[in-house]
């Protein structure tokens, strides 16, 4: 994924209101690029009989996903 300036831009803003910390633009796409990667990493879409299962899951009081496996 390419970050744009006001990607950039955004996150400087969003890393300073959060953590008082004023970052520079090499510093903030650094951290950005790092954070976009492990999403990346992370984000596993589910399937819609996954989510079904899930959902009926909590029905029943059931904290335990159920899986296709």
């Amino acid at each position: 994924m390419k970050l744009t300036n006001s990607d950039i831009r955004q996150f400087q803003d969003l890393y300073a209101k959060h953590f008082g910390i004023e970052l520079n633009k090499h510093e903030a796409s650094l951290k950005l690029s790092l954070l976009v990667k492990q999403l990346e990493v992370i984000y596993r879409p589910i399937t819609k009989g996954q989510f079904d299962n899930l959902l009926c899951g909590d029905r029943n009081g059931s904290r335990t996903p159920k899986t296709d496996r």
